[in-house]
């Protein structure tokens, strides 16, 4: 309770952004940024084009696009902006489909197996099905480690619209709080 009630004291004071203002900590010059351009009619264009911050302002950007070619872009005209965190391996990924993928394939070869007096179907089409899971969960792991695509963090650029203040408030020896919700 007491950790709730400082989040909320220590998060619910946080300086909201101003209508249209990039907070500092999430884009330096030099990162690879994607950027989604809004059409006249307020919804996103399908036109999504990536390259480099050159610049940040307090209401614009100016990026060096792929092609060398580069603009200044008011962050009011912008329906999505990302930020590159680098390519990034799939091993998780791949080891679940590869142990998903092999337990399954495993399961199917155990069906088919001749059983013997001493095993019934069902404990060998379990056991192939483990067998093959961790095969799978072993090519899938390096298949996974070796692939790797580029992730993208979404870069807020608009103020959020509800807002929650929590101040303390410490009067005659009494603690208490004051609260303010915005919508």
């Amino acid at each position: 309770m007491r950790a709730a009630a400082l989040l909320l004291l220590v998060g619910g004071n946080a300086p909201a952004l101003s209508a249209q203002q990039l907070p500092d900590s999430f884009l330096r010059s030099g990162d690879r940024v994607r950027v989604r351009v809004s059409n006249a009619h307020g919804g996103s264009s399908a036109d999504v084009r990536v390259g480099v911050l050159a610049a940040s302002g307090t209401d614009s950007l100016t990026v060096t696009w792929d092609n060398g070619s580069s603009s200044s872009l008011a962050l009011s005209q912008l329906a999505r902006l990302e930020v590159s965190d680098g390519p990034q391996p799939f091993v998780r990924q791949g080891i679940a489909a590869g142990f998903l993928g092999g337990a399954v394939l495993g399961a199917v070869v155990g069906s088919t197996a001749q059983t013997s007096n001493y095993v019934s179907r069902s404990v060998l089409v379990a056991g192939y099905a483990v067998v093959g899971g961790f095969g799978g969960a072993i090519v899938g792991g390096v298949v996974g480690a070796v692939s790797r695509r580029e992730r993208w963090s979404m870069v807020p650029t608009r103020s959020p619209l509800r807002r929650v203040e929590l101040t303390p408030s410490f009067s005659r020896g009494v603690l208490g709080a004051a609260g303010r919700i915005r919508f």
